[in-house]
């Protein structure tokens, strides 16, 4: 149990994944800011614009987003 919800006399409170993640989303929000996580869009898609070529973000585009990668199945087509 974090020490705040201590402090809120909230002991014993499950939450779901959803609230855990929002409340952890909106306590970085507040620590950090917004341009913190502006600055992580923007890393991403550098990250994302160098590792694929101008074609194939196009391709991406059309298809509405990137494929899933798949499962590497070795040099005789056999999965690991």
């Amino acid at each position: 149990m974090t020490k705040s919800a201590e402090q809120k006399g909230q002991e014993g409170v499950e939450l779901t994944c959803k609230q855990a993640g929002k409340a952890g989303g909106l306590s970085t929000k507040f620590k950090y800011g917004i341009e913190h996580y502006r600055r992580a869009g923007r890393k991403g898609q550098a990250g994302f614009r160098n590792r694929y070529t101008q074609e194939d973000r196009r391709r991406f585009g059309a298809m509405g987003g990137r494929p899933r990668k798949q499962p590497y199945m070795g040099e005789k087509g056999e999965s690991k």
